[in-house]
């Protein structure tokens, strides 16, 4: 210990600097191995990243898939699916006249021949058949039933309220002899110039 450095330490410097290399030491460990484990998460999470990568490519796939539906009208559905009912219930109407007018004795046929049939449908229910397939809802007969059930035979007008994308329409279905002849249907509201 004759190195003049040492001399001009304090000596309780000198007593404890054995004490403190092994605290630096010990510091120098702990910090090697949380430098150590610090590096083996990173690494963890490469590993948790790389698995993850196929995500992205499923991420585009449910935007691509968003932007298909929303190009997707849902009002344009619902229409399509209300004229095919509405298609539909024009065919029945049509099917039951055919099936009617078959039934229907001509002048030359004998009436015993007859099968017995279902009656067609009433004129409300043409009607209301009728407004339907123009796109109209919610349809009400204003007419009393005694007057509308006189027009399967007769000349009339039934008079009905309906709705149409919302708005109220009023209005008369024209009868000629048991048919619908005219539509004749106005909204409620009134039109600015």
């Amino acid at each position: 210990m004759n190195d003049p450095t040492l001399t001009e330490l304090p000596p309780w410097l000198i007593t404890s600097l054995p004490w403190l290399l092994a605290l630096f030491a010990i510091l120098g460990t702990a910090c090697a191995v949380g430098l150590w484990m610090l590096i083996a998460q990173v690494r963890r999470l490469d590993q948790l990243g790389e698995r993850l990568e196929p995500l992205e490519e499923l991420t585009s796939l449910v935007r691509k898939l968003a932007q298909d539906r929303e190009d997707l009208d849902l009002r344009r559905l619902e229409h399509v699916v209300v004229d095919i009912r509405d298609g539909q219930k024009r065919t029945e109407d049509v099917l039951l006249r055919a099936v009617e007018a078959q039934a229907q004795p001509s002048n030359g046929e004998s009436e015993g021949v007859l099968i017995p049939m279902a009656p067609g449908p009433t004129v409300g229910e043409r009607v209301v058949n009728r407004l339907l397939a123009m796109g109209y809802e919610r349809i009400q007969i204003i007419s009393p039933a005694e007057k509308v059930t006189e027009l399967q035979t007769a000349d009339g007008e039934v008079l009905v309220e309906a709705h149409r994308q919302g708005a109220l329409y009023k209005g008369r279905i024209i009868i000629r002899s048991g048919t619908i002849s005219d539509v004749e249907l106005q909204p409620s509201y009134s039109i600015f110039p």
